[in-house]
């Protein structure tokens, strides 16, 4: 079975796979896979699974802004990992869940390419910290944990198990085999 026909077999039981690095190519089988089933129909969940160590931050965006808006509910699972810009890919959906031994990271934005002599370097780190500081605020509310925490968990590159997730308010459930 090659990628399409597994991705066609997925997307036939509203089902979408983030594996590997997120970066451009992936963001758009996401996006089209989101616009696609919403296009079929808009009530029925779309369940996402997650094992990703991350990537882009401005990739992770676009996902995440498209997730937060689809009209058929989003259901995320992380079935191995979701760290960094996967990790906030999952804050993003409807309804969060984990395989209790899952794993999950959380840590601030990377301005990984940026050049100090870029004359609009200050400008990009002030976007970039009020987009995390907003991310934040965000994973505060829906957790139930403070603010405080999620800045400490941030500068300590954080790591949680499907379990802990639970625990903190970070996943809505823990999907037992």
């Amino acid at each position: 079975m090659s990628l399409n026909e597994a991705d066609a077999a997925l997307l036939a039981r509203r089902m979408i796979l983030i594996s590997g690095p997120i970066d451009d190519e992936l963001q758009k089988r996401i996006i089209d896979s989101v616009f696609y089933l919403n296009m079929r129909d808009e009530s029925t969940a779309i369940s996402l699974y997650i094992d990703s160590r991350g990537g882009s931050v401005p990739t992770h965006f676009h996902i995440a802004d498209v997730l937060a808006n689809s009209n058929a509910p989003v259901h995320g699972l992380v079935i191995g990992r979701a760290f960094s810009a996967a990790f906030n890919i999952l804050q993003a959906c409807d309804v969060r869940k984990a395989y209790p031994h899952a794993d999950l990271m959380f840590h601030a934005p990377d301005l990984t390419g940026v050049r100090v002599d870029d004359p609009n370097f200050l400008n990009i780190v002030r976007a970039s910290m009020t987009e995390h500081q907003d991310h934040i605020a965000c994973f505060s509310r829906r957790s139930g944990q403070s603010i405080s925490d999620w800045q400490r968990w941030s500068r300590e590159q954080k790591y949680f198990t499907g379990v802990d997730a639970k625990r903190l308010g970070i996943v809505d459930e823990v999907v037992y085999p």
